[in-house]
């Protein structure tokens, strides 16, 4: 009897801790060009979530993005193979679940998504054109308002700013963005303070 009392509570506990061990999410990419995921977990009572984007096209991988958060949003700085990751830092003694990932191909259509996406959002100047965007030599922008170079900056996603060669002609400046490492960066007006981005591929 009293062993058959200790299995009957052994065998709750146990599925009482499987019950909790049910991490779940969506993973997708949205009109933004942003991976977006939700969070579906069911009783796995963490103490937090963190999300992580691994860049699987370099070697060794990198987290490329890390967030502290039920769910994320997150614009990739490249095309490639992504490990998208839901990690559970669970209270109490319960480390039987604590992550889940999912892999996610970003491709090229994807990233030109978010330039496309982002250009009325940042300004609403309808004079303003710049082109090509992806770059990977030379960024033609026409802008009546620009005359020199100490009207715009060149920033990236952290703030960096960069010095970078141009040649301003009337309204027409051609910018050289060769040496810039691949990613995502801003041109700020520092006169109106506007924003417009552009991409290094």
């Amino acid at each position: 009897m009293k062993k058959t009392i200790t299995s009957i509570l052994f065998s709750l506990f146990f599925v009482n801790l499987i019950a909790q061990c049910n991490l779940n999410m969506t993973v997708s990419v949205d009109a933004t060009g942003n991976i977006v995921t939700t969070n579906n977990s069911i009783g796995a009572d963490p103490s937090s979530y963190h999300w992580y984007a691994y860049n699987l096209t370099v070697n060794p991988w990198i987290a490329e993005h890390h967030e502290t958060s039920n769910t994320m949003s997150y614009a990739p700085l490249n095309i490639g193979n992504y490990l998208i990751c839901l990690i559970a830092t669970e209270s109490g003694t319960n480390n039987a679940c604590d992550s889940i990932c999912e892999p996610l191909t970003y491709s090229q259509s994807m990233m030109n998504m978010q330039n496309t996406s982002g250009i009325d959002e940042l300004f609403d100047k309808k004079d303003i054109i710049i082109y090509p965007n992806p770059s990977k030599g030379i960024l033609n922008i026409i802008d009546s308002e620009i005359t020199n170079a100490n009207e715009f900056e060149i920033v990236d996603l952290i703030g960096n700013q960069y010095n970078v060669a141009c040649l301003i002609n009337n309204s027409s400046i051609e910018i050289e963005v060769s040496s810039l490492p691949k990613g995502i960066y801003f041109i700020v007006l520092t006169k109106t303070k506007q924003t417009l981005k552009f991409i290094v591929n």
